[in-house]
């Protein structure tokens, strides 16, 4: 099944009737679970590994780096990487928590101002109505054939070639 923690239902709740949105939080760490292997290593039963840390983040400024294993957000544990993804969206952008990580076997705390995250801009196609397709195909609004349009487009600068699939990539918190 699919379940939601009451606490979170109700914060976002809030959010909503208070705000009329909901903000999230972030770091700026792509984090990740430990590995079983990294577990047993280091000694260290859970935690959420700072896999990348983006250049000026909150993160970076309070000087976590990649590597290290964030054990705690104000005093909560933090297990895995989706109790640091949780523990953003308890927690309001502009407000300072207490990160406590592990670097090299040593414990230690930093204080993060948390930021609001913004969802990276996507490119939107130039507007336009359906007629100005005519110019693209021809300037008489008849649609090619497609071995003709291939041959039309084939070495413009305008059309990729040889273009590489999407990959699964990482998420940043």
């Amino acid at each position: 099944g699919f379940a939601i923690p009451s606490n979170q239902v109700r914060f976002l709740a809030d959010q909503l009737i208070a705000k009329g949105k909901i903000t999230r939080s972030m770091i700026g760490v792509v984090p990740r679970n430990l590995k079983p292997i990294e577990s047993k290593e280091l000694g260290i039963k859970a935690g959420a590994l700072a896999d990348d840390v983006s250049p000026g983040s909150p993160a970076e400024k309070a000087g976590i780096k990649k590597g290290d294993i964030i054990v705690a957000v104000q005093g909560e544990a933090i297990e895995t990487q989706m109790d640091l993804r949780n523990s953003m969206l308890k927690n309001a952008p502009g407000t300072t928590v207490k990160i406590e990580y592990i670097r090299g076997g040593k414990k230690s705390a930093v204080d993060v101002k948390l930021e609001e995250f913004k969802k990276p801009s996507v490119p939107t196609a130039p507007s336009g109505s359906i007629d100005d397709l005519g110019d693209i195909f021809g300037g008489d609004g008849k649609m090619p054939n497609i071995d003709e349009l291939q041959k039309r487009l084939k070495g413009s600068p305008d059309v990729q070639q040889d273009v590489e699939p999407l990959r699964e990539g990482k998420a940043r918190l």
